[in-house]
């Protein structure tokens, strides 16, 4: 069965609010990010330095459209344009909170900015400086209506809605953490005394938006960790570390066909864990054939996937560089 979800909206709503929305963009400095799109920033520092904004319109005509069209919208719902509002929202997975950040009612669309800044009172959900947040502008009911068959009535019921993701440059090699295991931890998984590394997918939806569920966790020996520590630079802990990384693709990609991989478009997993592999597979600078080419393979050949990110990752190099001799 597929875990793929859809949102269903058992009423009409006009038309001329969700055109509205499509102009809107979201700022993060210099970056802009248009509507169901995204943005990558490079680092947790620039993501916290970067001032964040929402803009209705690009320029002042195209502002004057987008009144009309509220104007259009609020007619066309019978609704008084005092109980509809605009709603922008900020949501992190990864701090399970939402903040609303902006808040005006549609009677007062003649005096909206074109631009909102969040900066001087960043939302909360705009601070997870390593997960990202996912930014929603919404028109919505502000009061509770006569309930009426197919019809908005419930106060806070949003009849259009416009989403951006901002993420931060999550690399598989950024995400891979491993957790030390001792006897008592490998006794408790129910594993071996031998074993050195484990991969546990946890609550962890491979498809989801990665920092929207808790992350898997990887395994790995606490003496041979404490070793690679101590000599991480040294030919051998660099080419134990490559392989480790690989190891938990490996373990992603298990748990990824498990759950019916097959099941899920780029679309809905471009954001996921398991995106930023297939995005590591298909190349830097991948076109969209190239992730959906690379997605296929590991769907119809799990271990020709494998093997496509044992080469990105240049095992081989590691390994051979490994029986050299350290100065």
């Amino acid at each position: 069965m597929s875990r793929e979800t859809r949102t269903l909206r058992p009423f009409s709503a006009p038309s001329a609010f969700n055109e509205a929305l499509q102009f809107a963009q979201f700022h993060m400095g210099e970056q802009i990010c248009d509507v169901d799109s995204r943005i990558t920033i490079e680092s947790a520092s620039a993501f916290l330095r970067a001032k964040p904004a929402l803009s209705w319109a690009r320029d002042n005509a195209e502002m004057e459209t987008f009144r009309s069209l509220l104007s259009d919208g609020v007619k066309e719902s019978g609704i008084s344009p005092s109980q509809l509002g605009l709603v922008v929202t900020a949501y992190s997975g990864f701090l399970k909170m939402m903040d609303v950040c902006y808040l005006a009612q549609l009677s007062d669309c003649s005096s909206l900015e074109r631009l909102v800044s969040f900066s001087e009172c960043r939302p909360r959900a705009l601070q997870a400086s390593t997960h990202g947040a996912t930014v929603s502008a919404h028109i919505a009911l502000l009061q509770q209506q006569e309930r009426r068959a197919l019809q908005p009535w419930r106060k806070g019921t949003w009849l259009a809605r416009a989403q951006f993701r901002v993420d931060l440059e999550t690399t598989i090699m950024s995400i891979f953490r491993p957790t030390p295991m001792d006897d008592a931890k490998r006794q408790e998984l129910g594993l071996p005394k031998g074993t050195a590394r484990y991969f546990a997918l946890n609550d962890h939806d491979p498809f989801s938006p990665f920092g929207d569920t808790e992350s898997p966790t990887f395994y790995v020996d606490e003496d041979l960790l404490s070793r690679l520590n101590a000599e991480a630079t040294s030919p051998l802990s660099k080419a134990l570390q490559a392989q480790l990384v690989c190891d938990f693709i490996v373990g992603l990609v298990l748990a990824s066909n498990a759950r019916n991989a097959d099941q899920h478009e780029w679309e809905t997993l471009k954001d996921s864990l398991i995106g930023r592999v297939v995005e590591l597979v298909a190349g830097r600078n991948a076109s969209q054939d190239d992730r959906e080419n690379a997605l296929g393979l590991l769907r119809t050949d799990p271990t020709a996937f494998i093997a496509r990110a044992e080469g990105v990752l240049n095992i081989k190099r590691s390994m051979i560089r490994s029986f050299s001799v350290s100065p």
